[in-house]
């Protein structure tokens, strides 16, 4: 008797106390609460991350395409520094013949 008092207290459409009516509006009222914090912190927060990522990449982007200008000025100077040494040394080796010579020439005299 005390089963069938229940069962007519609470329908088998009623869980927690709520109808399915107004767990489907309990839960509608939930969906719409996080959609609007999700769109608030797409608007408001992440969206000027993004610009900031997008900004920070086109400097990066410059920055590569200066550091390769460089590298090129870099390796003509370098080729030049290669040149240069070469010569210093081949006109090294032409003096010190010359020195060389010369003092031969003195000593036979």
């Amino acid at each position: 008797m005390l089963a069938a008092a229940v069962y007519q207290t609470a329908p088998p459409h009623v869980w927690g106390g709520m109808t399915i009516g107004e767990w489907a509006s309990l839960t509608a009222i939930i969906v719409a609460v996080v959609s609007l914090v999700g769109a608030f912190f797409r608007y408001v927060v992440f969206a000027p991350i993004q610009t900031s990522i997008k900004e920070l990449s086109a400097s990066v982007d410059g920055l590569k395409a200066s550091l390769d200008v460089i590298k090129q000025g870099y390796d003509r100077l370098d080729r030049r520094v290669n040149e240069h040494d070469r010569r210093l040394d081949r006109h090294h080796e032409q003096i010190k013949t010359l020195y060389n010579r010369e003092g031969k020439n003195n000593g036979t005299d």
